[in-house]
């Protein structure tokens, strides 16, 4: 079957799986190129392009019957006129955990399009957002997007504790976790390889630790394991899913903060037996549930309308299963709370926040995904509101505080609350950070901000103390 994969990436970088042996690439940092009479990639506009006469530059022959179209927070691609492609449509959701809008954006361009099928591969924690939008269907697929290569054989450890990707500022719980590692004395060794050199480190250490940038499934999960590598990698929010599709303890570890990191790191460093028991327990469980096939048979049956694994299905995330799709306004105001939270997420260790009030169960649970933040209600919230809040999170998400029991990072609540609690004084006392319900998304507009409190820049919805204030000049990436 002819494949057209449309993706912002350049080649060598996160290529797109091979889904067919007749698969053409393009995107705006692939060349054109040919091998014979046949062609293998072609260069498109930056950001916005007609799809349509980008295939009517393919021969016939490699006219696709299926396209999949790979876009993400950059907006580095977003393809156009899907209508006039004859084709049924594919599109795979990329990064939506940092960047400026990133959930509102490829909701937008998601509507926008005659998608048949939608996917996410390691943000499932966002699902509900697209399902809320009204978008149909969609579905989780972890695995999908990345095909490592095989490692020739099993490797003998040639490193101890090792570290594969980036570690630019961009990456901030990461630098803070390699921080703690050599602080610690462990000395971890870091590399950048992509493909087989890549998988052949992973295999060739005793421990391989990751970091995700901010509480996503990333690519380098399914990589240590599919190499099989002993994954040490942070744990995540139960709505991400990684522990829907891998054991803790029997197939990877998994570490709560910098100093369960630096202790496990140490045991298992200690203990190369048990690390490689670890690794190959993880590694057989990959090859029989996350390898191309079994990963194919399942893309196949999503595009033919049925249904894929159970453990995959969405509807585990009880905020993916609610009763009505919410109104575009709605959205639009949680997502504005929710990208600001997730981005300031991104850039502290550790957060907590308020909803203060009568809390609105839907931005409470939209908030519980973000693994370092922890979220309380006021201990006066109704019962009817308690218990949405229930149903919508996992036990223990939730805690019930009084707002004078610590400094918060983030307060949210109404106007009127915050004057009932004391107004800028209590701020002064109680708050790094403020979100004011009746203000979203746009909290710019004249005397939305009270004294000494400045509008994040980039994220609107959040009001900075001066504490936090240097953020505001921070912009997303």
């Amino acid at each position: 079957m002819p494949i057209l994969f449309a993706t912002h990436t350049p080649p060598g970088y996160m290529d797109p799986p091979r889904l067919a042996a007749d698969q053409v690439v393009c995107g705006p940092e692939r060349p054109d190129h040919s091998e014979g009479d046949r062609v293998v990639s072609l260069r498109t506009d930056l950001g916005s392009y007609d799809l349509a006469a980008v295939i009517a530059r393919l021969p016939a022959a490699q006219r696709p019957d299926l396209v999949v179209v790979r876009a993400d927070a950059t907006r580095r691609n977003r393809p156009g006129n899907l209508a006039g492609v004859e084709a049924r449509r594919v599109l795979l959701i990329g990064d939506t955990h940092h960047g400026r809008a990133p959930i509102a954006g490829l909701i937008r361009y998601a509507k926008s399009e005659p998608f048949d099928l939608i996917l996410l591969d390691y943000t499932r924690q966002h699902a509900h957002f697209f399902i809320e939008a009204g978008l149909r269907p969609v579905h989780w697929l972890p695995a999908f997007a990345i095909d490592p290569p095989p490692v020739a054989g099993p490797q003998a450890p040639r490193h101890g504790l090792t570290f594969l990707g980036q570690l630019r500022d961009h990456h901030r719980q990461r630098r803070l976790m390699v921080d703690r590692l050599i602080e610690a004395g462990l000395k971890p060794e870091f590399f950048m390889a992509t493909g087989t050199a890549g998988q052949s480190l992973h295999a060739a250490s005793t421990v391989a630790f990751n970091c995700s940038l901010n509480g996503d499934l990333n690519q380098r999960v399914i990589e240590v394991l599919a190499a099989g590598g002993c994954l040490l990698t942070d744990r995540l929010a139960p709505q991400a899913g990684l522990e829907l599709l891998f054991e803790p303890e029997r197939h990877l570890r998994l570490y709560d903060g910098p100093a369960d990191l630096v202790a496990q790191a140490k045991a298992l460093l200690a203990d190369p037996a048990q690390a490689a028991a670890i690794a190959a327990s993880g590694k057989a469980h990959y090859d029989e549930a996350y390898s191309r096939k079994p990963v194919m048979a399942e893309f196949a049956a999503l595009l033919e309308g049925r249904d894929g694994r159970p453990a995959h299905a969405l509807a585990r995330d009880l905020r993916c299963a609610k009763p009505a799709a919410a109104t575009p306004a709605q959205l639009d105001t949680r997502l504005a709370l929710y990208q600001a939270l997730q981005e300031l997420h991104r850039l502290e260790p550790h957060l907590s926040v308020l909803f203060a009030g009568e809390a609105d169960p839907d931005m409470v649970s939209d908030a519980v995904d973000l693994p370092r933040l922890a979220v309380a209600v006021e201990l006066a919230l109704g019962a009817a509101a308690q218990a949405a809040i229930g149903r919508l999170t996992a036990p223990g998400q939730v805690t019930a505080q009084a707002a004078e029991s610590r400094r918060w990072d983030v307060i949210v609540a109404s106007s009127a609350w915050l004057e009932a609690a004391g107004g800028p004084a209590f701020l002064e006392r109680q708050a790094r950070a403020l979100a004011l319900t009746d203000r979203l998304p746009d909290a710019r507009k004249a005397g939305a901000a009270p004294a000494g409190f400045t509008p994040w820049r980039s994220f609107p919805a959040l009001l900075l103390s001066p504490a936090l204030a240097p953020i505001a000049r921070v912009k997303p990436e």
